[in-house]
């Protein structure tokens, strides 16, 4: 297990402990067992599945009121899950997966979901029964594409056949998916307009998010220069001069110039800076594809934190490391890669 202080990383276990008390009498008693999530994690995006999608953010002071934020688990008061990560600046919505997108396995289309019956309206399917315990409004007419690495945690999938019809927007009350129905007053009506509003929000903005990924075949570059012998090189800078791996990666990446006390530190241990400076590497597609997906989320995360870099370049820099560590790698596709990853994974711990 890998440990850690970042602010999004904490989040995003409360956040789990949070649904796991909230739904605790759900019909599913391994929907947050840490052992099923994790198979769950490792099976991928497939049709039916609901999520909790979210988007830790990279500046400091929304971690930092991330991992301070304080809320009565045990209450019953109504706030969901999304609710208690965007009042701890986290963007957090329920989705039902349509399908993964077929040109590019990076992106995913999705229905919302609110897990307050409550909200909906005449556009909106209200599902009766689903895995946590809880009726929920789906709105199919709102179906986006998003990135699939804003998948967090999987929280186990609805009957094919009632995904589909709620896909489809129809209804079926025998299978317990019914029409929502309209508010019934103006302060109602401004409630429910409020929280789709928001929802729609998140939503647009992790959409227009699917246009700053980088390209499939093309160089994958995070604007971190790599070589075979980058992780060697942080453990000698760290060891040289004392530091963190952080501050040794901002040392080594030029985000921090060293001291002449620093300097003369690495001379004398016959550390050389100037060999991090290596060429920008053309990642393969199975590669961009596999490092995407959720399953690769909270080492993402962790690397940010350790090297002292954003969760966009992390994400990047984590499959060039798994590049340089597999150049060629035994098998094809994505499955070489996540082995891969796996390693680099595993020296991170």
């Amino acid at each position: 297990m890998m440990e850690g202080n970042n602010g999004a990383m904490n989040l995003q276990m409360a956040i789990q402990e949070y649904i796991a008390r909230r739904y605790r009498h759900s019909a599913d008693p391994d929907l947050l067992e840490p052992n099923a999530i994790a198979k769950r994690l490792s099976q991928g995006v497939r049709p039916a599945q609901i999520w909790l999608a979210s988007d830790p953010a990279d500046d400091e002071d929304a971690l930092d009121g991330a991992a301070d934020f304080i809320v009565d688990m045990d209450s019953d008061d109504g706030a969901d899950a999304a609710e208690f990560a965007a009042a701890a600046g986290l963007k957090a919505e329920y989705v039902l997966v349509d399908r993964v997108d077929e040109e590019d396995p990076r992106l995913v289309w999705v229905i919302p979901l609110i897990n307050n019956e409550c909200i909906q309206d005449r556009t909106a399917l209200v599902i009766d029964q689903t895995p946590l315990g809880v009726a929920m409004a789906a709105w199919p007419h709102f179906r986006i594409r998003i990135p699939v690495h804003v998948l967090d945690v999987p929280l186990k999938s609805l009957p094919i056949s009632m995904s589909q019809m709620i896909i489809a927007n129809r209804e079926n009350p025998d299978m317990g998916v019914v029409r929502g129905q309209d508010p019934q007053d103006a302060r109602n009506k401004r409630i429910v307009d409020r929280h789709v509003r928001d929802m729609l929000e998140t939503f647009l903005v992790w959409s227009l998010a699917c246009g700053q990924l980088p390209p499939l075949h093309v160089a994958g570059s995070s604007g971190l220069k790599r070589t075979p012998s980058r992780g060697e090189l942080l453990r000698q800078v760290a060891q040289a001069l004392g530091v963190n791996p952080v501050e040794a990666g901002q040392l080594i990446e030029g985000t921090a110039k060293p001291t002449e006390a620093q300097r003369a530190a690495l001379q004398a241990a016959g550390v050389s800076l100037e060999s991090a400076a290596g060429r920008e590497l053309t990642l393969p597609a199975d590669l961009l594809v596999e490092v995407e997906q959720p399953a690769w989320r909270q080492a993402t995360l962790y690397y940010a934190e350790t090297h002292g870099i954003q969760i966009l370049p992390a994400r990047m820099a984590l499959a060039q490391d798994a590049f340089e560590l597999a150049a060629r790698p035994s098998g094809h596709g994505r499955e070489a890669w996540r082995g891969a990853l796996a390693q680099v994974v595993a020296g991170l711990e």
